[in-house]
Formats: structure tokens, C-alpha cells, sequence
């Protein structure tokens, strides 16, 4: 006995084992193999892209890949190493891409009337305003 403490991977199924079954089909196993590295793949995207919405976005969109992608993983050990390679890869996307706010490209050109740059008042309102903005499009269903 080695008097070392099982790690949560050698609890339940190991990685392969999950892997080998969501390639066979097993919806349920690909959940858990997603849950169980969801936090490490977090951490990349935190790592590359900061606090934001932008984390979230790529963890899910990684998520989606490897759920249509699982028949192409090689070495079924490995698929932690892949999932956070999906994640860098889609953070790295993310910063090359120019920054777009869909549906919304007029709003920094709003202005009010007698507004003025360098009255601070107009500047804290358009901040407040494009924040309640974009906190109700994240209220938005996908």
C-alpha cells in the first residue's frame, strides 16, 4: 500500500475509459469527461484571455468541438492535454479576431443632445448605459 490518497481521476472511470465509451456513444461519458476538466481548460482560457465573457465562450465552444470531434482523439489518455490544446486555440482565435459588438456597431457613435467630451457626467452615463446594455444581452437566451 502506498499511503498516498487516490486522486479523483483513479475514483471513477480514468479519461481513457471515458473517452473509449463517448467515442462508442455514451453521451454521459463525454459529460463527465468535459466536468471533470472544465477547470483546467477555465484556467487556460483565464490565462490567455483575462476576466470576461470571452472565458466562458471559448470553454463552451471547446466543449461543442470535442463533442463533434471525439472520434478523432488518437491516444484516449490524453484527452486532457487536447481539450486545453481546443482551449488555447480558440483563445488564440479570439485575439486575432477583430472585436465586434453584433447588432449594436452604432451605439459608441450615440451621442445626446448637448453632449459634450469633456463634460465627465455624459461619459459616466454612456458607460453606465453600454454596461445595462450589454449586461441585458447576456440575460439573453442562446
Amino acid at each position: 500500500m502506498s499511503g498516498t490518497a487516490p486522486t479523483p481521476a483513479s475514483v471513477g472511470p480514468t479519461d481513457e475509459e471515458l473517452t473509449r465509451r463517448a467515442q462508442a456513444g455514451e453521451a454521459a461519458a463525454l459529460g463527465l469527461l468535459l466536468a471533470r476538466h472544465q477547470a483546467p481548460m477555465r484556467a487556460v482560457a483565464l490565462s490567455l484571455l483575462g476576466h470576461g465573457p470571452d472565458v466562458d465562450d471559448v470553454v463552451q465552444d471547446a466543449a461543442l468541438t470535442s463533442l463533434s470531434r471525439i472520434g478523432d482523439v488518437r491516444d484516449p489518455a490524453a484527452v486532457g492535454a487536447r481539450l486545453r490544446a481546443i482551449v488555447r486555440n480558440g483563445c488564440r482565435m479570439r485575439l486575432r479576431a477583430p472585436r465586434e459588438t453584433p447588432g449594436l456597431e452604432g451605439l459608441s457613435r450615440l451621442r445626446l443632445p448637448g453632449d459634450e467630451a469633456s463634460q465627465p457626467e455624459r461619459a459616466v452615463e454612456r458607460h453606465v448605459m453600454r454596461d445595462w446594455i450589454w449586461d441585458a444581452v447576456e440575460e439573453l437566451p442562446q
